[in-house]
């Protein structure tokens, strides 16, 4: 008894340490989507045009969130923060 919940508990740690690392590997996917997203920004310039591009992807990011579950508020919010983030990197 006392064996099968040492292997048992050894199993969960397996699946939460694989579930770690799975989550870390897309933490580093996002950081390098971000920094692929700013520098095309960058090469976009800024203008009237990319003001509107910017709404137009809130909008989207938002429409995306409902359609998939996601908190539409958190959404919008982060994908404020990330046109923030790309606007200050071009500066």
């Amino acid at each position: 008894m006392h064996s099968s919940l040492a292997r048992l508990t050894y199993v969960a740690m397996m699946i939460a340490h694989d579930l770690r690392e799975q989550i870390e590997r897309i933490d580093l996917q996002i950081l390098h989507l971000l920094q692929d997203r700013a520098k095309l920004y960058s090469d976009m310039g800024v203008d009237e045009e990319s003001e509107d591009i910017s709404s137009d992807t809130i909008a989207l990011w938002i429409e995306e969130a409902g359609e998939n579950g996601l908190d539409e508020v958190v959404v919008e919010k982060i994908a404020k923060l990330i046109i923030l983030l790309c606007k200050r990197k071009e500066e």
